[in-house]
């Protein structure tokens, strides 16, 4: 899915794993832009495989995106998942119970809000 949307030139995903495991071990602030496209992304079998990113490259924010892009084309470049479409709610929900620790938004966090007290005030899912 990542190669559909994004056609890398001189990089592969396994580059941008690479990237976030590196700022992870270095201390930084890590977040991903997680774009959604209904009935994809809420697979069960897509679930798996964001679970499994997740657990390999911890990251502290999750920004949930819509995916910017014609559907038509998009599902033409794309194998449709398979298992249970389960919604974004709930795979958000279930993101929250298995990894509590990552926030989850909508928006570029800013500065002040990646302090104890300044996430306090942000809003996050």
């Amino acid at each position: 899915m990542y190669n559909a949307y994004y056609r890398p030139k001189g990089y592969k995903f396994q580059d941008v794993l690479k990237t976030i495991r590196i700022s992870k071990d270095i201390g930084l602030f890590t977040s991903i832009n997680y774009l959604t496209f209904p009935g994809y992304n809420d697979a069960e079998d897509e679930i798996e495989r964001f679970f499994n990113f997740l657990k390999d490259c911890p990251v502290d924010l999750i920004q949930m995106r819509n995916l910017s892009i014609d559907p038509y084309i998009y599902m033409s470049k794309v194998q449709a998942p398979k298992g249970r479409v389960l919604g974004i709610k709930k795979l958000i929900k279930m993101i929250k119970k298995e990894f509590p620790n990552i926030k989850i938004g909508y928006f570029n966090v800013p500065k002040e809000a990646l302090t104890e007290k300044g996430r306090e005030q942000c809003y996050f899912i």
